[in-house]
Formats: C-alpha cells, sequence, structure tokens
C-alpha cells in the first residue's frame, strides 16, 4: 500500500515545512528565555542570601499546584493530538476542552499567586528581586494566554468539518503548549526555591 507521502509529496513536504518552521520558532523563544532565565541567575548567585536580605520567600503551594495543571494540561492536550490525528474527533474535542479548562485554571492561579504576593509587600518596585519575578512570570503568562487562545481557535476546529489541515495545525499548537510547560517547569526551579 502506497504511503501519503507517495501519494501526496507536496502536502508531506509543506508539513515537514511546517514542522520545521515552528521548531525554529520555538527555538527563538528558547533562547529568549534562556537569556532572560541567565541573568536572573547571575542575580540570584550575586546574592549573600536567598532570598535576598529583607525579602520573604516566594509561597510555594500555588506554584506547586501549577506546576501540575500545566503538566496535566500538557498531557490532556498530548492525547486530543494524538486522537485527532487517529480520526477519533470526540476524544479529541474533549481533550482540548481540558486542555482550555486546566490552562484556564492556571491563569487563574497564577492571578492569585500575584494577588498574594503583591499583598504580602511584594511590588514591582520593591527591589530587583521582585522586579525579576514579576518580569519573568508576567511574561510567561503572556506565552500562555497566546497558548490559551490557539486552543480556543483548535476547539473550534475539532468541532468544525473535518479537514486534512487539522492534525497538523493541532501537533504546532501542541509544540507551542509543551514549550509553554517546559518553560513554566524551569521558571519554577529557578524563581520558587
Amino acid at each position: 500500500m502506497a504511503s501519503v507521502q507517495d501519494l501526496h509529496p507536496v502536502r508531506a513536504e509543506r508539513e515537514r515545512t511546517t514542522l520545521l518552521g515552528m521548531v525554529a520558532f520555538i527555538a527563538s523563544w528558547v533562547m529568549l528565555f534562556l537569556g532572560l532565565f541567565f541573568i536572573f541567575a547571575m542575580y540570584r548567585v550575586k546574592q549573600p542570601a536567598w532570598p535576598p536580605l529583607g525579602v520573604d520567600s516566594l509561597p510555594l503551594t500555588l506554584p506547586i499546584i501549577n506546576t501540575f495543571v500545566i503538566g496535566l494540561s500538557s498531557a490532556s492536550l498530548h492525547w486530543a493530538v494524538r486522537a485527532l490525528g487517529a480520526g477519533r474527533r470526540p476524544e479529541a474535542f474533549r481533550g482540548v476542552l481540558a486542555t482550555v479548562a486546566l490552562g484556564a485554571l492556571f491563569m487563574g492561579l497564577q492571578l492569585q499567586l500575584w494577588s498574594d504576593v503583591w499583598a504580602s509587600g511584594l511590588e514591582l518596585s520593591t527591589n530587583l528581586y521582585a522586579s525579576y519575578f514579576y518580569a519573568l512570570t508576567v511574561f510567561h503568562a503572556a506565552h500562555v494566554f497566546v497558548g490559551w487562545s490557539l486552543l480556543l481557535w483548535l476547539v473550534a476546529m475539532v468541532r468544525g468539518a473535518p479537514q486534512v489541515s487539522h492534525a497538523l495545525r493541532a501537533k504546532l499548537i501542541g509544540m507551542f503548549w509543551h514549550f509553554v510547560g517546559a518553560v513554566w517547569m524551569a521558571l519554577f526551579l529557578l524563581v520558587f526555591p
């Protein structure tokens, strides 16, 4: 039996090019986040104590919960993308909806964390530590919001009439969402302990 590549070489080449483009796109964001993390790590290493003197430790409960939430969202999206690729649209739809809900929960918990930290007295103008904390977490949250918006678009795609391009789009959105989750894991390890 002939493969899809044999029957549709142009579509297969377009898919490879698209995936490579997404890898390059994510790699550029990885470099940006690595630069930000490096700057923060250099600041952290130069401190005689951590957190810096006069600053309370950041709360850990919400960030730990958020780590599990973003991990679960990544797993549910992976399951949905695989289901869509196999033609199981109802399963894919449920998986994407679960991911959307988990993404909203992540953002809600993040808003609560910022509110709690701000109420404890750690404001943007408090010191460089506070500035780094808010800059890193807000920059990450902006990426989560973009990913979450793409997930809403994916819900509409999966719910609509089936198209061959849906599986590729779902895979691309999945790559971005997994990247956002990996960045959170790195951010959590760098900023919160």
